[in-house]
């Protein structure tokens, strides 16, 4: 095979902090800035405070409460009573405002008509009402998926941003979900009224289940709309649970749920919204789905701490990554998931981050077949821990990943 060179620039959503020198010695170099804790609550959810977000529309509090989510909702349909059961459960809560517009006109009912006055004035007695709950920490609008073209549709997402904004005295940030097929340009023609990018990120239902490379295709759609926009909305990935597969693929389940959403972090998303979480009928592989997720959450927001590296660590100088066995590239399908032209990547995905006085290095293998990494840039007596395990790995020089494999390390001098 020819070998190929990616060089990957770390400097890519570098977040500025307070930083001190690091006591490295002759590693301080490479090792770059010792973080000081950053100027945000410690009890509240991402970006009002440091709390990872990560959660799902239509769960159960009590069972995401016991297994490491952060956060609960939305939900579809209104249930009396689950803003208050999640924070006594410590879960913060999505706020879910809007008007059943029916824009669609499904069920033989035309649409609902309303002037933007009337938007404004119906979405702010929403808000008005569930804005002195301090626990509910962002704000999700419905209907879904609007369509920019239709401008009817745009002056509802217009009138109800801004009645959010004007009667939400703590400026939550608020979000529509975006459908899984939109790119940048598309993601921009309403990004700009909204303080989060959600787009849908369904591989399995998008025809990309054995092309999973399109994950890194889409939240880098996410991320050329947040940079191309003067809001600069932080985007956040959002990974199914909804498609059943065939029963002698559920043990691919938590290869493809690990694989898609620390793709989705690598490529600078900053929390995980879950569709769905609900034990939905005829979805027997719910259990497989559940169990890989709720591993995540405790990696992210548990006592590994992984969602303070994505959230807060340092994306610095550059290190080499050769790839000297597997694909040179390889390309989602065109035709599917909002992918028109063909598109190619390095199998690899990275992210290398300065946290506190460490280093973490994420690794993730998109290809269906090994592939093995030789990496060059760190120096000689820094000392290598598996982040996973937390067994020491010896020098990080050659890196074998398995289909769809993640690795991720901690690198210190102590």
């Amino acid at each position: 095979m020819k070998r190929s060179l990616l060089v990957v620039l770390l400097g890519v959503f570098a977040i500025t902090g307070h930083g001190i020198p690091s006591a490295k010695g002759e590693n301080a170099s490479f090792f770059g800035t010792a973080w000081t804790p950053v100027d945000l609550p410690s009890d509240k959810l991402y970006p009002q405070g440091t709390v990872f977000p990560i959660g799902g529309y239509a769960g159960n509090i009590d069972r995401e409460a016991a297994n490491g989510f952060t956060f609960y909702g939305p939900s579809y349909g209104r249930k009396p009573g689950q803003y208050a059961l999640a924070k006594e459960h410590g879960l913060f809560a999505i706020g879910h405002v809007g008007i059943d517009m029916n824009f669609h006109a499904r069920g033989n009912k035309p649409i609902l008509e309303l002037s933007s006055d009337e938007v404004y004035e119906k979405i702010a007695a929403q808000v008005d009402a569930l804005a002195p709950d301090e626990n509910i920490a962002w704000w999700a609008l419905y209907p879904e998926e609007l369509r920019f073209w239709i401008v009817s549709e745009m002056d509802y997402l217009k009138a109800a941003t801004q009645a959010i904004r004007d009667h939400d005295p703590l400026g939550r940030p608020i979000f529509m979900y975006e459908p899984n097929n939109r790119d940048a340009a598309s993601l921009m023609e309403t990004g700009y009224l909204q303080d989060i990018i959600a787009r849908g990120m369904y591989p399995n239902g998008c025809g990309q289940k054995d092309d999973r490379v399109w994950c890194r295709w889409a939240v880098e759609q996410q991320r050329l709309a947040s940079e191309g926009l003067e809001n600069q909305p932080f985007y956040i990935a959002v990974p199914e649970m909804y498609i059943e597969p065939d029963t002698k693929e559920r043990v691919l389940i938590e290869d493809w749920v690990r694989h898609d959403t620390y793709v989705a972090l690598i490529g600078g998303a900053k929390g995980v919204f879950i569709y769905s979480l609900s034990t939905r009928p005829n979805f027997p592989s719910h259990g497989y789905y559940y169990a890989a997720y709720a591993k995540l959450a405790r990696e992210l927001a548990g006592d590994l701490g992984l969602g303070q590296v994505f959230l807060f660590g340092e994306r610095l100088d550059a290190l080499s990554f050769e790839v000297v066995s597997g694909p040179e590239a390889i390309s989602p399908k065109v035709g599917f998931g909002g992918v028109t032209d063909v598109v190619s990547y390095s199998p690899l995905s990275t992210a290398s981050m300065a946290y506190e006085d460490e280093r973490y290095l994420f690794m993730a293998n998109s290809a269906n077949e090994s592939i093995a990494v030789i990496i060059e840039g760190i120096p000689e007596g820094v000392l290598v821990y598996d982040v996973f395990d937390g067994t020491e790995h010896g020098e990080l020089e050659l890196v074998k990943l398995g289909p769809l494999e993640v690795k991720a390390f901690r690198l210190t001098s102590d």
